[in-house]
């Protein structure tokens, strides 16, 4: 906890000292190309966001934090307790992003393609503890709509919707053959602001799997079970974002 502490410490510190209107008055052009990371539930991700918002670089990535509001697990024997506090990165995602804002009308959107990594601790019925873990590829297309008089005000609203679709690669659990484990879409929707001087943009997004994670037809090698029979998830986020755009 005292190295948590530490790090802590030593990014805060050097947020107050860097300038805060970094890149107040950068010219930049409807497209823009950046790597994007993500975290859930993580103090780490809530640093980096204040990060990219004072640093404001060209060079930052689009950042987001993640906060779980609605995970359940249901099991044959009961609901299994879910912990999902991440102190570990059991939960990130790296990817890369070209996003696209017009200068004079409001449509813009996002495209980005990367690797993602989320794990759920649970304390199943029975009371033993179990760690899930799927890794995916997840494509994310998301549309961008400004409201307002965009020319003219420094700050405007701003809609987002779109979603991914979460294509797992690897997984740990009960079983580790991909094949226990479910594909499907993950949608998003948010609102927020961006600033047109600064050319940032938050947005609070609520994010949900709509799919169960778990394969309840899966058959082990044996062909002798179903370890999921009976295994549903539900999967909700909110989540904070911090981008760079025109």
């Amino acid at each position: 906890m005292k190295r948590l502490s530490l790090i802590a410490i030593i990014i805060i510190s050097t947020l107050l000292i860097l300038p805060s209107n970094a890149n107040a008055q950068v010219k930049r052009g409807e497209w823009d190309f950046r790597p994007v990371l993500t975290t859930t539930n993580s103090l780490y991700g809530l640093l980096f966001n204040g990060a990219g918002t004072i640093m404001g670089s060209s060079w930052v990535p689009s950042l987001f934090n993640r906060f779980s509001v609605m995970q359940s697990l249901h099991t044959p024997e009961g609901k299994a307790s879910i912990k999902y506090w991440d102190w570990e990165f059991r939960n990130i995602a790296v990817a890369y992003q070209v996003a696209y804002q017009g200068k004079f009308h409001p449509f813009g959107f996002s495209f980005r393609v990367g690797y993602e990594k989320r794990g759920l601790q649970t304390n199943l019925p029975d009371k033993s503890k179990k760690y899930f873990n799927r890794q995916m590829i997840a494509p994310t297309f998301l549309l961008n709509v400004r409201f307002g008089n965009y020319l003219t005000n420094r700050v405007n609203p701003v809609l987002e919707i779109g979603g991914s679709y979460d294509v797992a690669i690897a997984c740990k659990g009960l079983s580790k053959n991909t094949k226990s484990v479910n594909n499907g879409f993950h949608g998003i929707a948010g609102i927020g602001f961006g600033d047109t001087n600064t050319h940032l943009q938050w947005t609070l997004r609520y994010e949900q799997d709509f799919y169960n994670w778990f394969n309840e037809d899966f058959t082990t090698d044996n062909g002798s079970t179903h370890p999921y029979k009976g295994w549903k998830s539900k999967m909700g986020y909110l989540s904070i974002s911090c981008r760079f755009g025109f």
